[in-house]
């Protein structure tokens, strides 16, 4: 927990802090979602997205946890060459993370392949890949490190699907992350996030991170404008991340390392996953899905009034023009008791709503070894939840139950929050954990509330192509339970089989033997 935590908070400082626009410029889009100005005081307490982690590449060296008010510095790497990145020192704890190059602009395996939308009701179409976002950090693989290549976000277009910000414009971020394994001498895959994000484009001092060679306070990239409102940014243009059109749906292919399997999570209705081999080390997954509205998490607090248990719950701080800002993931083991201690400050309302499309990679399921079987991708849980727990499903006394967290109500706080929860898992997983055979499987979905309640909630499920989904929509959130119950009828009966004689009734010499469930004599033969 805490390397993630470190890691998460690095990469918010650098989002934040390495540009200073004026954020009033983007005080109309969605995802500017703090209504009361905070001051130099005060912080914007929020609950993140684990896809929010920057939209650019990085290779640096990792410093200690910073103090709560303190900035952690970071030693940036221009690339594997670079001898800040010492692959020699056993204490340089050196991460790389890189957004996935598209297909058409590389020679490597690893890439974006596609990008296709629908609207709402209608059928998928491919969007146009106009190129990747210019400038920016890019670094080359190195096959001998297990080093993967570094990119740009890849940007398209898609006439059939207008955005709610009225444009056609989306990005596909895929971005992978290593850790340099001084034992081995290679880095090791990490966790990947996939994100698909509408966007805007508004002129202006913007610019992409860059390497400064001229730096010499250890921290090399520099921009101009580069904030967390951008889903990219280039020279003069920044790529304000809008939301989706309600029921838009999405649909990525991309390349991942094969050794990379277990579970997804993220923020997705209804997906449909398909993984097919496309070499001996990488495997083409395609990830299709509706889009989700995530209610969101956002007050201000001042600095005095911060509590210790709320100093304990910081993991990152990262300067913006109008204070500072603090928080957990969404998927962070802590999220639970995040949103309870905020609940009753408040009222047990969300602050906005906005739109996703993401995915990442989950840790696996406990209570069975047929959860975190490593060798095959094994299933996807999604929710639109406030928090939700990071890994996949836990097998408890029958039940595989997964734990989710939100505030109860919308904005203006009468309409209640609807919750979606899809589970889409391996059929052979569901038959190694309940020992079942091939014979069709049901399943019963219950959503258990923090006091015993039962919540109502439409469910689905089904088995089809070697995946069993399973769906619960239109439950509420404080903090339910979501157990799903599985089983299975007796196999229809295998009828018996008996042999009958059959006589040519030309020739009376000539017989057959016929055996069947119901055996008839063929034609120009006659049952003896």
């Amino acid at each position: 927990m805490a390397l993630r935590k470190r890691m998460l908070a690095s990469v918010i400082a650098v989002a934040l802090a390495v540009g200073t626009p004026n954020l009033a410029a983007f005080a109309e889009d969605p995802y500017q979602y703090f209504k009361t100005p905070s001051t130099e005081d005060s912080y914007v307490i929020v609950v993140g997205e684990p896809s929010d982690i920057g939209n650019n590449s990085q290779l640096a060296v990792q410093p200690p946890k910073a103090a709560l008010g303190e900035r952690a510095s970071w030693a940036w790497c221009r690339d594997a060459n670079d001898k800040t990145c010492d692959f020699t020192d056993p204490k340089k704890d050196i991460l790389a993370w890189q957004i996935m190059p598209n297909c058409a602009e590389t020679t490597e395996e690893l890439c974006v392949e596609s990008l296709d939308l629908a609207a709402p009701e209608e059928d998928y179409k491919p969007a146009e890949f106009l190129r990747t976002a210019k400038g920016g950090v890019r670094y080359p693989a190195v096959a001998k490190l297990n080093l993967h290549e570094a990119a740009t976000p890849s940007l398209y277009t898609a006439t059939n699907a207008v955005n709610a910000g009225g444009t056609t414009t989306y990005a596909v971020i895929m971005k992978m992350s290593q850790h340099w394994n001084f034992k081995t001498k290679k880095f090791t895959n990490g966790p990947i996030t996939a994100n698909v994000v509408p966007y805007r484009e508004q002129q202006g001092q913007y610019g992409p991170v860059e390497y400064d060679a001229t730096a010499t306070d250890g921290e090399n990239y520099r921009s101009i404008g580069a904030v967390s409102a951008c889903a990219f940014a280039e020279a003069g243009v920044c790529g304000v991340t809008q939301d989706f059109t309600t029921g838009t749906r999405a649909r990525v292919k991309f390349r991942i390392p094969s050794d990379i399997a277990g579970w997804f999570s993220g923020r997705l209705k209804d997906p449909e996953i398909s993984i097919t081999k496309h070499s001996a080390t990488a495997n083409l997954v395609t990830m299709a899905a509706e889009s989700v509205v995530v209610p969101r998490l956002a007050l201000v607090r001042k600095k005095s009034a911060l509590t210790a248990k709320e100093k304990n719950f910081n993991i990152g701080i990262g300067g913006i023009e109008s204070g500072t800002s603090m928080g957990l993931s969404a998927s962070d083991e802590d999220v639970f008791e995040y949103i309870d201690f905020y609940r009753p400050l408040l009222k047990d309302t969300a602050a906005g709503t906005n739109s996703y499309w993401n995915m990442q990679t989950a840790a696996a399921g406990t209570g069975s070894s047929c959860l975190s079987d490593s060798s095959k991708v094994l299933g996807i849980v999604t929710t639109n939840a406030m928090g939700y727990a990071s890994g996949s499903p836990s097998f408890n006394n029958g039940t595989l139950d997964y734990k989710v967290a939100g505030l109860h109500y919308l904005p203006g706080g009468k309409s209640e929050v609807e919750g979606s929860y899809n589970f889409v898992m391996r059929s052979e997983t569901a038959r190694c954990l309940y020992g079942f055979s091939k014979a069709p499987i049901s399943a019963r979905i219950s959503v258990t509330s923090a006091t015993g309640e039962k919540k109502v909630a439409t469910t689905v499920v089904s088995e089809k192509n070697g995946w069993l989904k399973l769906a619960a929509y239109g439950c509420t959130f404080s903090s339910p339970t979501i157990s799903v119950k599985l089983s299975q009828g007796k196999a229809a009966p295998v009828a018996k089989k008996t042999t009958i004689t059959c006589v040519n009734v030309k020739y009376k010499v000539l017989t057959k033997k016929v055996t069947a469930a119901k055996p008839k004599c063929p034609s120009g033969y006659k049952k003896k």
